[in-house]
């Protein structure tokens, strides 16, 4: 048995009253510290105590080998196990990493690297930022993608997914850019905000009304889509995930301050080459911002103050061609403007 005495104590003694069936293998065996006899229990002569505490001993020897081993065993399984899984999202990421390198047309993982969840899928993402940031430049704003019901009915999902925008990725309205340059250029219509504050993933669950005060400016954005002629109904949303969801940059019009109800429900609209080809709404960019945060909080990711987040789509997702030009205007916010070639 055990006996823990004095308030200070912070490991057990133990004690072995030997005798009877008092002696316990498995409890004794895994004491931290060596036995101590302090007396015994024992009819007869005083002797008769001796070759009872030599097979004890013998027997404690071989149950804490046996321990240590198992032990040791589990902990090599365990870092056997965590250096495969390591192994496998760094596969992961780099299939697809090599894939938009070669300029390849997207195709899902295959199956042996196929994300076995959401989570492992983001774990795999962070290792893609890694590949990407010597070409792109570091982490300097997210993106939130599939945020119509249209688009996670189609990968088999009920919620938005995340990525980051890359430095060098990141382009001034008005902006001018090389088809060569993409294997299939879209372009999405977005609110993007302006951090001025940090939202640290300490401070999660972040709640709509909790970011408003981090928010320095808005402006109209372009998010440029390279989907390299992917086919969105077999896309599967994991993979998606570990290739940053197609992000391939952004074009940001000229940041304006704006107060808490100058954005819910602001009306946007599209142009290419001077003829109208979409029109909507925003819903609330501060409720998307702060699923961004929060989302990037379960992965232990800080948002910064100075970096930009696009909110989502305005208007439906549009391919754009050499000699195009695309003109987004916002309500109250100005407009973005891009020139391809």
């Amino acid at each position: 048995m055990t006996y823990t005495w004095g308030a200070g104590m912070k490991r057990r003694q133990p004690l072995c009253v030997l005798g009877g069936a008092a002696a316990s293998w498995s409890t004794v065996a895994g004491a931290q510290q060596p036995l101590k006899i302090i007396g015994f229990l024992r009819a007869g002569g005083a002797d008769a105590w001796i070759p009872m505490v030599a097979s004890l001993e013998q027997r404690l020897t071989q149950s804490r080998s046996q321990t240590l081993s198992l032990r040791r065993g589990y902990v090599g399984d365990q870092r056997r196990n965590t250096m495969d899984e390591n192994d496998r999202l760094d596969s992961m990421a780099r299939w697809m990493w090599d894939a938009r390198q070669r300029r390849q047309t997207f195709c899902n993982l295959p199956n042996e690297l196929r994300p076995t969840s959401i989570a492992e899928a983001y774990a795999a993402q962070e290792i893609y930022y890694r590949l990407a940031e010597p070409v792109y430049g570091p982490v300097a704003g997210a993106k939130i993608a599939t945020t119509t019901k249209v688009m996670q009915k189609l990968m088999g999902i009920t919620h938005p997914c995340g990525g980051a925008i890359f430095a060098r990725t990141i382009r001034t309205s008005p902006a001018r850019l090389r088809t060569a340059d993409f294997v299939n250029l879209r372009v999405e219509s977005e609110i993007a905000l302006k951090l001025g504050a940090d939202l640290p993933a300490l401070g999660a669950p972040w709640t709509r009304d909790a970011v408003v005060p981090a928010v320095a400016s808005a402006m109209p954005a372009f998010e440029l889509i390279e989907d390299r002629h992917a086919d969105y109904n077999t896309t599967d949303a994991s993979s998606l995930i570990v290739e940053n969801c197609w992000n391939g940059g952004v074009v940001l019009g000229n940041p304006q301050a704006v107060q808490v109800g100058d954005l819910v429900g602001v009306a946007g609209r599209l142009s290419i080459s001077g003829k109208t080809v979409g029109e909507g709404n925003a819903e609330d960019p501060y409720a998307t911002l702060a699923w961004v945060a929060n989302h990037l909080a379960e992965r232990g990711r800080d948002l910064k103050a100075g970096m930009v987040v696009i909110t989502g789509s305005v208007i439906p997702t549009v391919s754009i061609a050499s000699g195009d030009r695309a003109l987004f205007t916002v309500d109250g916010l100005g407009e973005v403007a891009m020139e391809v070639f």
